[in-house]
């Protein structure tokens, strides 16, 4: 069976009077909140004898959807710096570790809690307002970037799918529907790709396939180049019992705001011969517009730029999921020594 159907069936088939009846003006309900813990603990032979180990811990970041977060303790303190910041389009904690100064095997623990709501928008389209095209907002997540791309044969694509459709809430529907029957789940060779400099919208594109990730990217390049403001939010997926890295996407609405749309989740009803028909439409539809609380959103879109600037090569800068890490006097890569000895812990909060 398809482990998210399984445990998400509850919230997504539930009778509509039942628990929170659907309200228009009411997206976030039904928050579940989160203990966590991330541990990075490697052993003295595997570092340097010397130098500066720089790291950049993913933490949750405040969001419409998600909230209270609450940065419980950082240890070792003394090597946290900067200010932890968990407001703007990535949560981060910087920390700089002399190695000199290391009797014994690393250990870095950080622990935060966030509340998470369930989002189920109720979208009348006649009452979708106007882009304003010199907003900031719009800008931004209309152009190109490194990995979202906006290419003539994207927006080619885009202008077919959505042919004879000017309302961009419909448009991205056709877009969202468009991804589940067309491009398959699987995997990407993200490290490859960000070595080559090759854009995944564009990988996605001329191979009709791709990873959470991909998949999403694919989805905001479509949208922005047809003038629909996309990003592609993530971090983890909190579902019990199936907890792992995790990305969506989000597209904009005059009038109502950021949108969740989770083609990955949506396709995964395919990927069982279980359920009816029936069954696989409404579990699909339900992840254009709404989400399950379950989620730690650490970034906003892909391709946020660390803060402090590293002066080295990062590996896969796209998406932090794991602690970035450089250090100059390490004989081996470091950034893949630290996520083989990371670790997050997760643990929902029962009121």
């Amino acid at each position: 069976n398809d482990p998210f159907f399984d445990i998400l069936e509850d919230i997504i088939f539930k009778p509509l009077t039942s628990g929170y009846p659907a309200q228009s003006w009411k997206p976030y309900v039904n928050p579940v909140s989160f203990l966590v813990e991330g541990k990075l603990n490697i052993a003295r032979a595997e570092l340097p004898d010397s130098g500066l180990l720089k790291l950049w811990i993913p933490l949750p970041v405040q969001t419409g959807s998600q909230f209270n977060v609450r940065i419980i303790e950082i240890s070792p303190s003394k090597y946290v710096n900067l200010p932890v910041r968990t407001d703007g389009d990535m949560g981060l904690a910087y920390v700089e570790i002399p190695l000199g100064e290391l009797a014994h095997d690393l250990l870095v623990t950080v622990k935060f809690s966030f509340s998470c709501y369930q989002q189920q928008f109720i979208i009348n389209p006649d009452r979708v307002g106007n882009y304003d095209q010199q907003d900031w907002l719009y800008r931004k997540y209309t152009h190109t970037g490194d990995n979202i791309v906006v290419s003539q044969n994207i927006r080619t694509t885009a202008e077919q799918i959505t042919a004879g459709e000017n309302n961009p809430y419909y448009q991205a529907k056709k877009i969202y529907q468009y991804i589940i029957d067309n491009i398959y789940y699987s995997h990407v060779p993200h490290l490859r790709l960000a070595a080559l400099g090759f854009p995944e919208a564009e990988y996605v594109h001329q191979n009709h396939f791709g990873d959470c990730g991909a998949q999403s990217i694919y989805f905001c390049s479509l949208c922005r180049s047809i003038g629909i403001p996309a990003r592609t939010t993530g971090g983890y997926q909190l579902v019990p019992g199936v907890e792992g890295c995790h990305f969506w996407a989000e597209f904009y609405l005059p009038n109502y705001g950021w949108i969740p749309v989770d083609v990955t989740v949506a396709e995964s009803s395919d990927w069982t011969d279980k359920i009816s028909r029936s069954q696989r439409d409404i579990f699909q539809q339900y992840f254009f517009g709404n989400l399950d609380p379950y989620r730690m959103v650490i970034q906003k879109d892909v391709d946020v730029v660390l803060n402090p600037l590293p002066d080295e090569e990062v590996i896969f800068t796209m998406a932090i999921q794991y602690p970035a890490a450089v250090c100059s006097t390490c004989d081996q890569d470091i950034g893949f020594i630290v996520v083989e000895n990371w670790n997050f812990s997760f643990y929902p909060i029962y009121h």
